[in-house]
């Protein structure tokens, strides 16, 4: 569902979804039931602010539960959101600046929580109806690695996932 505001300049919504999975496997001769549940929720706003500013805000929040027999499992959280700004001062001149941020929480005490924020900017210029000069950065703050560590009773298990590095990217485009 979404509803606009100011004469739809502006749109503010949420999506909903919910799955709820119930099933049995055999495990050493003994059925094993479980259940699995997911709840994900997708808030957002974006549209203009003014003529010269819009901006975009989405946040991607995912719960699930897993259980099996009548154990049941820790409920991990995944949160992912972006937020990006677009200022316009001038119908050839560009700049946004944006930010994603990843955060999971596991739960449980055996695993510490991971979190990571990415930062953007990019730039364009229209010289004429033929050029157009544009400047990307991305990974601002070069971040190297998502990762997150598992604690056994006796043992600790690191998780990384390597990311994209920081890079600039100068484009020049023209038009024939």
């Amino acid at each position: 569902m979404s509803k606009g505001l100011c004469h739809n300049r502006l749109v503010i919504g949420l999506e909903l979804s919910y799955s709820n999975i119930s099933a049995a496997t055999m495990r050493d001769d003994a059925k094993q039931d479980f259940r699995q549940e997911v709840l994900t929720a997708n808030p957002y706003f974006k549209g203009s602010l003014n003529r010269w500013l819009s901006m975009n805000y989405t946040i991607n929040v995912n719960v699930s539960t897993l259980k099996i027999s009548s154990q049941s499992s820790s409920d991990p959280i995944s949160l992912y959101q972006t937020l990006s700004f677009t200022i316009i001062p001038d119908d050839n001149f560009h700049f946004t600046l944006g930010g994603e941020h990843y955060y999971t929480r596991f739960g449980d005490s055996q695993t510490k929580d991971a979190n990571l924020v990415l930062i953007d900017a990019s730039a364009s210029w229209q010289i004429n109806a033929k050029i157009r000069l544009g400047l990307t950065a991305r990974n601002l703050l070069d971040r190297q690695n998502y990762r997150y560590s598992t604690f056994g009773s006796l043992s600790r298990t690191d998780h990384i996932y390597r990311i994209r590095p920081r890079n600039v990217l100068l484009t020049a485009q023209l038009h024939f």
